[in-house]
């Protein structure tokens, strides 16, 4: 009888103090969002005004050019022209400052429901919290994306060998990049529109895992093995005339050789910089070019680890919002450049999630290695759904997307064909 009473005063406790930590986070969210509105007002206002100025500029500048080239003389207008160049500039860096401050701030709170014990029940952040969207998507209509299957390539290879394609990547229009890490080698083909199955192959003195296009004729390629990535001069492939399975000749075709710790897997390229994450110690670090580190994100707010195992990462089209593949925790985070989480997708059934592709958009797409599909983030960027899900995909593990054609290439592990998807968008 003592110990049921105690149990029932124990509940009672209980039961009042999440109703009292649930009153204070909710006059807590309330407030928060009040300040969110007042601040979008009042950066509302700002780009009004910043909106006025600038029309005001750009019709000044109209005014001067007209009235220097009714009067027929070059000299004076060619003066005008090169004095306003630098009108012109501070007014395109303007117009890229009023477009970042007219976004909207969009938020959506979701409740934890696991992990609460009797000890945890007091504490005030553990039964909700808000997760700033990226992009509001406000006004606009649920675009879903479909696709189509196109064709596919079909590397046909001497040597009996199970292509393994750890990474794809797309350095420019019709060529295409296959990371085979199981095999020491990287396959390109370099005429996709006439010869898609052609192609040449490079040995590697080890696996390469992930590649990224610097500009058109260099990528940077992650080797976990070697702890190291590569700056690799295609362009001297293109005409490349060596035996297939000869090693690279770091003099001509190897730019750099760069230390960067073991277990490096995903690259991406960030307007100079490359961003590299780590499976043990999980972790995502910027660096530039010769791997000066920059910035290291492998903690929460909470100092708990932000990933277990990153296996891919991605930049949308602004390089603003990185997305991370984790094929231990089956999420796929989106987080700033400067490190702040602002959504974890873990969609369902997605497992295994590996390389990360993004459109002309900046639409993320996924492999789902053991679910056997290919995911693609929603229009509104709230959830993610299946693109495709069969169609000959089985235990995918590569991306790319041609930005130029909306074309979608997918790599698998237990098949000899790359296939190829094209991507339109349901109005």
């Amino acid at each position: 009888m003592k110990q049921r009473a105690y149990d029932i005063r124990k509940l009672h406790e209980q039961k009042r103090k999440v109703e009292q930590n649930l009153e204070n986070l909710t006059i807590e969210t309330i407030m928060k969002v009040t300040d969110t509105k007042n601040r979008d007002a009042e950066r509302l206002q700002k780009c009004v005004q910043k909106q006025k100025n600038l029309s005001t500029d750009v019709k000044i500048l109209r005014t001067d050019i007209e009235q220097k080239t009714e009067t027929c003389q070059r000299s004076t207008l060619f003066i005008a022209i090169k004095k306003n160049e630098k009108h012109l500039h501070k007014l395109k860096e303007d117009l890229k400052e009023l477009k970042e401050d007219s976004k909207i701030s969009r938020y959506s709170i979701q409740t934890k429901t696991a992990g609460l014990m009797d000890e945890s029940l007091g504490l005030e952040n553990q039964y909700f919290f808000c997760i700033e969207i990226p992009e509001s998507g406000l006004g606009k209509s649920e675009n879903k994306k479909t696709a189509t299957f196109e064709y596919e390539i079909t590397p046909k290879r001497k040597e009996n060998k199970t292509l393994s394609c750890s990474s794809l990547c797309i350095p420019s229009e019709n060529h295409l990049l296959v990371a085979d890490y199981n095999n020491s080698a990287i396959l390109y083909f370099q005429n996709l529109q006439d010869n898609k199955d052609s192609f040449t192959l490079h040995k590697m003195s080890s696996g390469p895992w992930d590649m990224t296009a610097t500009d058109e004729n260099k990528v940077a390629v992650t080797f976990p093995d070697q702890g190291q990535f590569k700056i690799i001069n295609i362009s001297k492939l293109k005409h490349r005339r060596l035996s297939p399975l000869k090693p690279l000749l770091k003099s001509e075709e190897i730019l750099a050789e760069i230390k960067v710790g073991k277990s490096c897997h995903g690259i991406t390229n960030c307007e100079g910089t490359l961003i590299v994450s780590y499976i043990n110690p999980a972790k995502i670090q910027i660096m530039d070019m010769n791997g000066y580190i920059l910035k290291t994100f492998d903690k929460d707010y909470t100092n708990k680890p932000l990933f277990s195992s990153p296996m891919h990462i991605a930049l949308d089209t602004e390089n603003t919002i990185l997305y991370v593949s984790d094929s231990e925790k089956n999420t796929i985070t989106g987080m700033t450049i400067d490190g702040k989480v602002k959504s974890i997708y873990k969609p369902k059934p997605l497992f295994r999630p590996t390389q990360i592709a993004t459109d002309g958009s900046g639409t993320p797409f996924v492999c789902g290695h053991k679910s056997n599909n290919i995911h693609v983030l929603s229009s509104e960027k709230l959830h993610m759904d299946i693109l495709v899900q069969g169609r000959g995909i089985l235990q995918p593990t590569s991306l790319a997307y041609c930005k130029t054609n909306n074309k979608l290439f997918v790599g698998m592990t237990t098949s000899q064909v790359i296939r190829v998807f094209k991507i339109s968008t349901d109005k």
